[in-house]
């Protein structure tokens, strides 16, 4: 916790931290006592104008969890982005990061993840079942997805020659010999340039 000061102000607690106010100035010197001293952080603690500068310190997962309870699980967006901690007694998840802390990233990699598809495009991308991973637009598809959905109603899907998919055209099949061409095209290219560098 941040100690009492007679020019700080109370103490401000939310999810992920404790902070209070700065109401008057310090001197460079006093301010790096303190940091040193308290092990708190000195930066904008109300980020709202006019801004509001003072010390802020990182709550531990065990505060949390002494407020909340023990975390249920850890969520992720379908694109990999981390969106935090489920806990039983917050209504919302909280963007937790353990900043290192090795006992604390034991906790949080032991906690069974769950993928958030919220924005995510609702097509098929390959014969084996695979989602498509760009974001949707109009009626839950992607523009690629989109324009395979409505052949698809129709009835005007082509298979490709090569491979028997109808998820690309035969131009794009990774079997076309056109396709297998370049591709061999490009790593000769490649290896031109790792020999030279």
């Amino acid at each position: 916790m941040i100690p009492e000061h007679e020019d700080l102000g109370d103490l401000v607690t939310t999810e992920t931290e404790w902070y209070r106010p700065l109401y008057s100035h310090w001197e460079e010197e006093d301010l790096d006592k303190f940091q040193e001293e308290n092990g708190v952080a000195f930066c904008f603690v109300e980020q709202v104008y006019p801004w509001t500068w003072g010390f802020s310190k990182l709550r531990p997962l065990q505060s949390l969890i002494e407020e909340y309870g023990n975390p249920i699980h850890r969520e992720e967006k379908w694109n990999g982005k981390y969106l935090g901690l489920e806990f039983p007694k917050s209504k919302y998840l909280i963007e937790f990061y353990s900043y290192g802390d090795k006992e604390e990233d034991k906790i949080i990699e032991s906690l069974p993840l769950v993928i958030c598809n919220d924005g995510r495009c609702n097509g098929i991308i390959n014969m084996e079942g695979d989602r498509c991973n760009k974001r949707n637009h109009e009626g839950g598809f992607c523009a690629t997805c989109k324009n395979y959905n409505d052949k698809v109603k129709a009835g005007k899907l082509r298979e490709c020659k090569y491979c028997s998919s109808t998820y690309h055209s035969t131009r794009s099949c990774e079997l076309n010999p056109k396709m297998v061409a370049e591709k061999e095209r490009i790593d000769a290219i490649l290896k031109k340039m790792e020999l030279k560098a």
